[in-house]
């Protein structure tokens, strides 16, 4: 090792969560939407794929680092233990050392949950009481725990690919202190103030019509432009937020299947996540208009975290 080098970081998924706490998460992503774009250089990430098996590629620079994201996929639930696995590989920008290697299944949920807890608390109503969960993975449960630092939620409605996986994932819920039901869509759908969709479906899981005015939904699942958690009714009675207006177009389906169909056009993405932290942009939505948040993710997500990972791992900086 050369001489002034330092020993890089390798965290495991537990170690990862041991340093991310949520609402500090959530505070530092906030910070990161606010940042001046030209803070987090984040080319468009490449989507690789075989067949059904396939693996996201996703790198970033800041101002301090430069850092990439690979994550492995197998489509389609059942197909093996588990759909998705993640690595993080960070180093520093003026040396070229490594300073982070880890797992980063954790950090990808955790993060992921946080940017949901932000448009959730950018457009979501302040006495929405009920939130509703579509699946019943470790994505859904920490968008359970994020959004409840938010919102004060009293109970959650758990919709899962059978009822038995709801059942359980309901009493998981329950033994946390919050009130916990294991229920259809339609009900999922419909008695619900904000909603989560956190699955591997590739076809909408609810009709938009069943859905209340104001109701708030953060589509989070899909992230290929065939496939759709939301239906086209959804899409067109909304208000639509995205996280990257060049991602959504491209590789949401739940925004490229409707402009195919004639149902919206790009005009109907009213903001990006930046633009409404920062106040470039307002959302009111008002009378049965809901609000929608497609989230595909951001590089720059990613490095937020893992910055908050340094910055919490001692003698790291």
């Amino acid at each position: 090792m050369q001489s002034g080098s330092r020993v890089p970081q390798i965290l495991t998924n537990e170690q990862v969560r041991e340093r991310l706490e949520r609402p500090n998460l959530i505070a530092a992503m906030s910070r990161g939407f606010a940042a001046p774009r030209e803070e987090y250089n984040t080319p468009p990430r490449w989507n690789l794929a075989r067949e059904r098996h396939g693996a996201l590629v996703m790198p970033c620079q800041s101002s301090r680092f430069t850092a990439v994201k690979v994550s492995t996929w197998i489509h389609g639930a059942g197909r093996a233990p588990r759909v998705m696995y993640a690595h993080y590989s960070m180093f520093e920008l003026a040396t070229g050392q490594p300073v982070l290697f880890c797992e980063a299944d954790v950090l990808t949920e955790m993060r992921t949950a946080a940017v949901s807890a932000i448009a959730t608390d950018k457009l979501a109503r302040h006495d929405a009481k009920v939130l509703g969960v579509f699946g019943t993975g470790r994505l859904a449960l920490e968008h359970v725990y994020a959004l409840g630092c938010v919102r004060p939620f009293e109970q959650v409605l758990i919709c899962g690919s059978t009822m038995d996986k709801s059942k359980r994932f309901a009493e998981v819920i329950a033994s946390s202190g919050l009130e916990a039901k294991a229920v259809g869509r339609d009900e999922c759908a419909s008695g619900s103030d904000v909603i989560c969709t956190c699955t591997t479906s590739a076809l909408p899981l609810f009709d938009g019509r069943l859905l209340r005015g104001r109701t708030h939904v953060n589509a989070v699942g899909a992230f290929h432009a065939t496939d759709r958690e939301l239906d086209s009714e959804t899409v067109r009675r909304s208000s639509l937020i995205v996280d990257s207006r060049e991602g959504a177009l491209t590789e949401a389906g739940e925004i490229v299947l409707p402009m195919r169909e004639g149902v919206i056009s790009e005009k109907h993405i009213v903001a990006d996540l930046a633009e409404l932290v920062r106040g470039e942009a307002m959302v009111r939505p008002s009378g049965e208009m809901i609000t929608v948040f497609k989230s595909l993710g951001l590089a720059m997500e990613d490095m937020v975290a893992a910055e908050l990972i340094l910055e919490n791992t001692p003698g790291a900086n």
